[in-house]
């Protein structure tokens, strides 16, 4: 009886392997393509870096989940949440592997691979997603460290499957290292695939709706004051609280609370929790998704119509944006 371990990029196909490969590789395609010519990449990218990592944390058996991430991430503990107790810090991986991002795609795609592999004849003919799949079970039987599980969306960029780093694509299976031969372990990578690319467009297509909502709302304001700023920040870092946003925007705390509850009043977050020495504000598709609120019922609310107040409040909000992007890149620069 051979004990030979089998080929992921060479599988048993079937009509059904078939028809996943190609609805995984299409939701990745329109995110990628999505993510092009967006006007919240940088803010989607960091938002989707938390999802990815705690899709890793996971797989590697690490029971936190995403909420945790984005609180912490966000600089806003969560009172109702248990803290987090586990050997060592879980969140070590988390900036170097958003940092490789900025040069990945310098790179040739066997530069980062922690195995030796010699490239076998026909290789390039065989699907991308496979080939990555491959590269990742014998990572993944190599290394037994959980960022093993990161290295999928940076592969993927790579190779040039997708043209932007999508680092919500990540998908671990204990079947690579303890099951290899387990003929479920591509069909399961692939809907694992289809999933998180379609969570991704989910999680884009609302913070453009919030930009849009966002620029309406400044448009609309006879005043806005600091709502541009607040918009900048909640698009970025969208878990928010009184005393976070007055450390961010330089406020009083009694400030930044009126500032969160005007804004709530616009419709443009929901205070998710609240307690007598505590309140905790989102975007509602958080709020839903993290589970503070029921999902809305009905036809979403349409989009505001186009006019030149409301692309001015747009462009004015973009740039608030992009420089408080640059303010948290430098900062991760330096951790």
């Amino acid at each position: 009886m051979s004990n030979a371990i089998c080929d992921l990029s060479q599988p048993h196909w079937d009509t059904n392997l078939a028809q996943l490969l190609v609805e995984a590789c299409i939701a990745i395609t329109r995110l990628d393509e999505r993510i092009s010519a967006s006007s919240v990449t940088n803010a989607w990218l960091l938002r989707a870096s938390w999802s990815g990592y705690g899709r890793a944390l996971q797989a590697h058996g690490i029971e936190i989940e995403e909420i945790d991430i984005f609180s912490r991430e966000c600089g806003v503990p969560l009172p109702s949440r248990a803290p987090i107790s586990t050997v060592g810090d879980p969140f070590d991986d988390l900036s170097t592997w958003r940092r490789r991002f900025h040069d990945n795609a310098r790179l040739h795609w066997t530069d980062r691979l922690t195995f030796s592999f010699d490239v076998p004849p026909g290789w390039g003919e065989r699907p991308a997603l496979l080939r990555a799949l491959e590269l990742l079970a014998r990572s993944a039987r190599a290394n037994s460290h959980m960022a093993v599980w990161l290295e999928l969306p940076l592969l993927l960029h790579r190779m040039g499957f997708t043209r932007n780093p999508l680092p919500i694509l990540v998908a671990g299976d204990k079947a690579y290292r303890l099951a290899p031969n387990d003929p479920g372990i591509a069909r399961r990578f692939l809907r694992k695939m289809n999933n998180a690319a379609t969570d991704g467009l989910t999680l884009l297509d609302a913070m453009e709706v919030d930009r849009l909502r966002f620029g309406q709302a400044i448009a609309e304001a006879r005043r806005p004051g600091s709502l541009p700023l607040l918009a900048a920040l909640l698009t970025s870092h969208p878990v928010a609280s009184p005393t976070r946003v007055a450390e961010e925007l330089g406020l009083t705390i009694s400030g930044a609370g009126k500032l969160l509850k005007r804004a709530a009043s616009l419709g443009l977050v929901v205070e998710a929790e609240a307690r007598h020495n505590w309140q905790l504000y989102m975007p509602c598709d958080l709020a839903v998704r993290f589970g503070f609120r029921a999902a809305p019922r009905g036809r979403p609310a349409s989009p505001p119509p186009n006019s030149q107040k409301i692309d001015e409040a747009l462009a004015s909000f973009d740039a608030e944006l992009a420089a408080f992007e640059e303010r948290v890149a430098t900062f991760e620069s330096r951790r």
